[in-house]
């Protein structure tokens, strides 16, 4: 918070849970950047946020998420946001990947492939169905190392897997592509199978 002095009282000028920016994400933390008090960091998860990517995969408390970073600097009554970044990871190229997908945009679900063979793969594994009515049907999607630290979100590293409503599996490996992914192979998990 920011606060000041107003005729002999302390004012709330600004707070951080009060910016909408801030407020929309989960599992946030904020912190100084720096050693001053000019720049503030904050990073939060995208479980509740109400983005269209969100209704790709059913999300829990414990994750997987999308984590964002957000930059604010002071001024006279406060800080402002300058910018806000997606964190690249396995799970976000894996929600990229299927929502552009079941949402007809072939295109840009092509540029998380590392070749453009695969579309039409996951075309034929089940992947372009068109998104659930009911948010509880939402499949689920999680990479090995799922369960990253709140506030400060460790790497998560391929393979991902896709659960359908009736249990059946998909794997997804992935090769770095500078500092984020791109999906090389997507098949089918056998019955009785973990598929690490």
């Amino acid at each position: 918070m920011v606060l000041g002095l107003e005729e002999g009282s302390w004012q709330i000028l600004w707070d951080a849970q009060r910016q909408r920016e801030i407020s929309r994400l989960s599992h946030v933390g904020v912190e100084f950047g720096g050693a001053g008090l000019d720049q503030i960091e904050v990073i939060g998860s995208s479980w509740f946020l109400e983005d269209p990517l969100s209704r790709t995969f059913y999300e829990s408390n414990s994750g997987p998420h999308r984590w964002f970073e957000q930059t604010w600097v002071r001024g006279s009554n406060g800080y402002s946001l300058v910018s806000e970044r997606l964190i690249p990871s396995a799970y976000n190229t894996l929600v990229e990947f299927v929502y552009q997908l079941r949402s007809g945009e072939d295109v840009a679900a092509k540029a998380f492939l590392n070749s453009p063979d695969l579309l039409q793969t996951a075309r034929d594994l089940g992947l372009a169905e068109p998104f659930p009515v009911d948010p509880e049907d939402r499949w689920y999607g999680w990479c090995t190392d799922n369960n990253p630290p709140p506030v400060h979100p460790r790497p998560e590293e391929p393979p991902c897997h896709i659960e359908f409503k009736d249990g059946s599996r998909l794997v997804v490996e992935m090769v770095a592509s500078g500092l984020d992914w791109l999906i090389s192979a997507i098949e089918p998990c056998p019955a009785g199978s973990n598929c690490r």
